[in-house]
């Protein structure tokens, strides 16, 4: 996905990587990020736990600690504002890591 056209002043992205190996975490949230230009703010939700679950319907859901994402939201130019823990209002066992996060770019001058 290439975000660098789309310009937001934020971005709300709830659950929406849940799906989202491990390892291909960053990189996405990088290209998400660009949609944001110079500055912005995202709302980030993943599903709190270790490795995956997989669910009865063939649904595969990748877990975090808040440990794991801190250096990785930081790595892909993130800042962390406020954070939650919170069940899910589903009724199900599932916590949720919620985060607020402030990105900033420098501005590079060519020449």
């Amino acid at each position: 996905f290439d975000f660098s056209s789309v310009h937001m002043d934020a971005l709300l992205i709830v659950g929406a990587l849940v799906h989202l190996p491990h390892h291909r975490l960053r990189r996405m949230l990088q290209r998400f990020l660009m949609a944001l230009g110079r500055t912005g703010v995202v709302y980030l939700s993943l599903k709190k736990g270790s490795g995956h679950r997989d669910t009865s319907d063939g649904r595969r859901f990748f877990l975090w600690q808040d440990h794991q994402l801190r250096p990785l939201l930081r790595s892909a130019g993130a800042r962390v504002l406020d954070f939650q823990e919170n069940q899910s209002a589903l009724g199900t066992d599932d916590t949720w890591l919620g985060y607020v996060l402030r990105v900033e770019r420098l501005q590079h001058n060519a020449g």
